[in-house]
């Protein structure tokens, strides 16, 4: 489960901004107050993530998103400035299935070390 989202130089958002994130999230706020700025960040990983193509290493035109260019996403057009789209994880362990007719249990599903679960991109100009 996403626990943290980090953004920073993307789109509306010029300083580093970490939110939590619970079970359920509810993104609220006045106009031009950065909701869709972090929900295409949010999407903009999720398509990326998706893509088969090997040599692009972040997919700003996709079948989910169409964001332009890197200057176009890049906090105020400032095509010299990082973007850093940032996620901490904590696995969801579930439980190990019950075999019919038996009393042993497979193992789990999933299981990773939670301090090495946490994923970070940051995109420069160069890279598009």
């Amino acid at each position: 489960m996403i626990q943290t989202w980090t953004i920073q130089n993307f789109k509306s958002v010029s300083d580093k901004t970490t939110l939590s994130m619970k079970p359920l999230t509810i993104f609220a706020g006045a106009n031009s107050s950065g909701k869709s700025t972090l929900i295409q960040s949010i999407l903009l990983v999720a398509q990326t993530l998706q893509t088969t193509v090997g040599s692009r290493s972040v997919v700003l035109n996709g079948h989910i998103l169409k964001l332009g260019s890197f200057d176009d996403i890049v906090f105020n057009h400032q095509s010299d400035q990082t973007v850093l789209i940032g996620f901490g994880l904590t696995p969801i362990i579930e439980p190990p299935p019950v075999i019919p007719g038996g009393t042993e249990k497979m193992g789990h599903f999933f299981s990773a070390d939670p301090e090495s679960t946490v994923a970070r991109s940051e995109m420069s100009a160069s890279q598009f």
